[in-house]
């Protein structure tokens, strides 16, 4: 369901902009539309996010406010779920809105240091109250030192959490649980890093999986990741570490497995076209010891 920038205004002004613990600084607020519906992720049954930036002693004074009222338990709670409104007469069937406060000064920090996932939140935000956007497009380009750095980092994950998939001397459920645990965790440090070979941040891991489809590696690589998936579906019986040591071969066996050896191409040559050294990226998983004594 399509719902316009001017009907998140109209509840912006009429049910958040007059709350009490929030009035007084109405003109010091930015108000910003931000989760699936600013990215384009969204279904009909998704919740409008809202998030609201402020200076630093407006925040703190706000947040008081909302403690002194019993609107929220701690002082530090700063997300707020709005269950006694109308919401339906400007939205309709949708999940309660909610929104969340914080001081721009800790999102501007964040964005400085290239947060991967607060430039992606932020890259995507559209301003609903406009009281002097802090934002600028130099925020959400990686400079090209960060960003190689940023690859190797994701790229030597990838390749680190296929270690436990080993399959280990101890045959017990727990040791297949954490063998699947660590290919998942393997591919999404996989997709973190299409995101960035694309020089673009990434969503939080929630939505990375619906992101991810966007990306020129998931459409080379769309048949191998539903070939994993679906291996990892029934994880139980006799076949269990074959099963597992598949998921692992079509990941990192270039020499084997004609999809690692495609995976393997595609990481180099996109390494390799946003600066990396040659020589690093020829020495693939022997910059290991390096890379974790550098972490």
């Amino acid at each position: 369901m399509e719902i316009t920038i001017e009907s998140i205004k109209r509840f912006v002004f009429n049910e958040i902009l007059v709350m009490p613990e929030l009035s007084e600084y109405k003109n010091y607020l930015n108000v910003y539309l931000t989760g699936s519906r600013a990215s384009g992720g969204y279904s009909d049954k998704s919740d409008i996010d809202l998030d609201i930036l402020c200076p630093q002693d407006i925040y703190e004074k706000i947040q008081e406010r909302f403690f002194r009222s019993g609107k929220t338990h701690s002082i530090k709670a700063s997300f707020y779920t709005l269950t006694d409104i109308d919401y339906q007469s400007y939205f309709g069937d949708i999940g309660n809105p909610h929104f969340s406060i914080s001081p721009q000064e800790k999102i501007l920090s964040k964005l400085r240091e290239f947060d991967e996932v607060q430039m992606w939140i932020w890259s995507n935000a559209k301003i609903i109250i406009n009281n002097g956007s802090i934002f600028n497009e130099e925020f959400f380009i990686f400079p090209k030192n960060i960003l190689i750095e940023k690859l190797k980092k994701y790229y030597m994950d990838f390749l680190y959490n296929i270690i436990d998939v080993y399959p280990s001397h101890e045959d017990s459920n727990e040791m297949k649980h954490i063998a699947v645990y660590s290919i998942y965790n393997s591919l999404i440090n996989l997709y973190r890093f299409s995101f960035l070979a694309e020089g673009k941040p990434f969503p939080y891991t929630e939505k990375l999986v619906t992101h991810i489809k966007t990306t020129k590696f998931f459409k080379e690589l769309a048949d191998v990741f539903q070939g994993i998936y679906s291996l990892l579906e029934n994880i139980s019986g006799a076949d269990t570490w074959d099963k597992l040591e598949r998921c692992r071969g079509m990941l990192c066996y270039d020499d084997k497995y004609e999809s690692a050896a495609k995976l393997s191409d595609l990481m180099d040559k996109a390494m390799l076209e946003n600066g990396c050294e040659a020589e690093w990226v020829a020495a693939g998983y022997d910059n290991i010891d390096d890379y974790l004594l550098s972490v």
